[in-house]
């Protein structure tokens, strides 16, 4: 290259032993235009080979991690490295003043370039990661966005430091007298931080979570969880935002277990009027083992309606498709009270969808209380007479 510069200068008819600007300028010039061609030629003849090359692998997160806007990074970083390794060769730092005004450029262009690049690297990262079903469901959106915020400040200061000839650690260490300023601007973005760790670490949310947070009002899916907010997608399709502090330091309620599990509790009971509670007759046995409602099985020697009747909904639940079986479920008494004495379904619905888990309680509970006459007995009703019509209580 210094050839090629000599060749010019005796064509211009300059002195190739002058130290002017006239000559640093061509020595300037022909290593940008030297930079400039191994840009063109990375870009015209070693990408072309390396989407060729991603073209035919079987993975995906190569597609991304060498897309378009990682190349176009790439090809604009190449120049930046071969331009600063040729003014190294011909320039002296502190040289002259046109030399330390072309390192001082050399250097801010090459960072700002570094920087884009792990930019454009994280976000790549950030994407992978967000494909994958081990790491998808984890909240990383907010780490990948604080990579982004500290290689963009440390580039910031790295820059300052150059263009003002100081050291970055003195840059630092004076920065670090305003450290109490900054944390009261950017508290919010570092509480947000940390809290986005502890939940990402103990694994507490995911984006596609069903949350309630009571006192934020917030009852439905995450759809997002970033460094300083966690947005909530009500199931009136409202959106609550949501600050990953107050999840960590609030209590919330996470319904992921239930969706994993594949059963949906369902805790209903009903409350049956004690004037109609007895003992079967024989004539009624007789009806509800024509019915199907219970079995000889179910019989014993007192045959009391609500015992008859819990058994006989103990074997609904068992033959109901729709029922867990591989779950708790049972039909039990509470504590009688002044509204008669309770009786409790407790099961799991096999399907953990909203719309067939509601329609399973329906159908459950109408079958519930649509048997109970059968057995002669009656549901618990403020407005109703003390005595129940299918008592035997004059």
């Amino acid at each position: 290259m210094r050839k090629l510069v000599e060749e010019i200068l005796s064509i211009l008819n300059i002195d190739s032993s002058s130290e002017s600007w006239i000559k640093d300028g061509i020595f300037f010039a022909v290593i940008l235009f030297v930079s400039m061609l191994c840009g063109i030629l990375v870009r015209r003849l070693i990408f072309p080979m390396i989407k060729k090359v991603i073209s035919r692998t079987s993975v995906k997160w190569d597609d991304v991690l060498f897309s378009d806007k990682m190349l176009k990074t790439i090809g604009q970083l190449v120049p930046a490295i071969v331009a600063y390794f040729f003014i190294s060769l011909f320039f002296e730092q502190d040289d002259t003043t046109f030399h330390e005004l072309i390192w001082r450029v050399m250097n801010v262009y090459l960072i700002a370039i570094i920087i884009k690049f792990v930019c454009v690297l994280i976000e790549s990262i950030d994407t992978i990661s967000s494909n994958y079903s081990s790491l998808k469901d984890r909240p990383l959106h907010g780490v990948y966005q604080m990579l982004k915020l500290i290689a963009i400040c440390l580039g910031i200061i790295v820059i300052i430091a150059n263009v003002i000839g100081k050291s970055p650690l003195t840059l630092i260490t004076g920065i670090g007298a305003a450290a109490t300023v900054l944390m009261l601007v950017f508290k919010d973005s570092i509480v947000g931080f940390v809290a986005g760790i502890q939940l990402s670490v103990n694994d507490m949310l995911r984006p596609g979570d069903w949350i309630c947070v009571p006192k934020a009002g917030a009852d439905g899916e995450v759809i997002e969880v970033s460094m300083t907010t966690v947005k909530v997608q009500n199931w009136d399709k409202t959106i609550t935002t949501i600050p990953p502090y107050a999840l960590v330091s609030d209590a919330f309620q996470n319904w992921r277990g239930m969706r994993e599990s594949g059963g949906r509790r369902m805790k209903r009971s009903v409350n049956i009027n004690f004037h109609s509670i007895r003992c079967c007759t024989d004539d009624e046995i007789a009806s509800l083992l024509d019915n199907g409602l219970i079995t000889a099985e179910d019989l014993d020697s007192e045959n009391v309606n609500v015992v008859l009747y819990t058994r006989s909904m103990e074997r609904y639940m068992n033959k109901n498709n729709l029922v867990h079986q591989g779950m708790t479920k049972m039909v039990r008494q509470l504590e009688p009270g002044s509204e008669g004495l309770p009786v409790e379904f407790y099961c799991f619905c096999a399907d953990t969808d909203w719309v067939v888990y509601e329609h399973f309680q329906t159908s459950f509970m109408g079958h519930a209380l649509t048997i109970m006459p059968e057995f002669g007995l009656c549901v618990f009703q403020r407005s109703c007479s003390v005595h129940c019509s299918n008592s035997h209580i004059p």
